[in-house]
C-alpha cells in the first residue's frame, strides 16, 4: 500500500536498503556543536545507516560516540541522533537513537518516518521495473 513504510530490518538479520548514487542522500555528521564529517548514505534501515565520507575526509568521531546526523533529502532535511557503532576507512555505521540517549530510536519517530517515506518513494519505482511492471 502507498501509506505503508518499507519493511526494514537489522542488518544482522536482513540486508539494508542500498541507496543508489542516482538517489543519493547527503549526510553531515555533527560531533557536539562541531561539524565532524560530510558524505553520503550507502545503505540504511530503520535502525541506522552506513555512511561514506567524502574523499580525503577522515572520521572526526569515535566508536560509541553520540552524534547528530543531518540527512539532506530532495526537498527536506531530516535530523536524527545516533551512536557510532563501527568505522572502517571512510565508512561508519551509525545506529539511530532516541535524542539524548543511547536507546534505539522508535519506528514511529516523525523524522525517521519522513526519511523512510522518501526512501520508499525511490525504491518502489525500481522494484516495479525489476518485477516487469510498467
Amino acid at each position: 500500500m502507498a501509506n505503508e513504510l518499507p519493511q526494514l530490518h537489522d542488518r544482522r538479520s536482513n540486508d539494508r536498503i542500498p541507496i543508489a548514487d542516482l538517489h543519493s542522500i547527503r549526510v553531515t555528521v555533527w560531533n557536539g556543536m562541531k561539524m565532524a564529517s560530510v558524505g553520503r548514505v550507502v545503505n540504511l534501515s530503520w535502525q541506522g545507516a552506513l555512511v561514506e565520507l567524502a574523499h580525503g575526509d577522515r572520521p572526526q568521531f569515535r566508536i560509541h560516540e553520540t552524534v547528530s546526523v543531518k540527512l539532506q533529502l530532495r526537498h527536506d532535511v531530516v535530523w536524527l541522533a545516533g551512536v557510532v557503532r563501527h568505522r572502517h576507512g571512510r565508512r561508519a555505521g551509525i545506529e539511530f537513537s532516541s535524542r539524548g540517549t543511547s536507546r534505539t530510536i522508535s519506528r514511529h519517530d516523525p523524522a525517521l518516518t519522513r526519511l523512510l517515506r522518501f526512501v520508499q518513494s525511490k525504491v518502489d519505482p525500481i522494484l516495479k521495473t525489476t518485477d516487469g511492471e510498467k
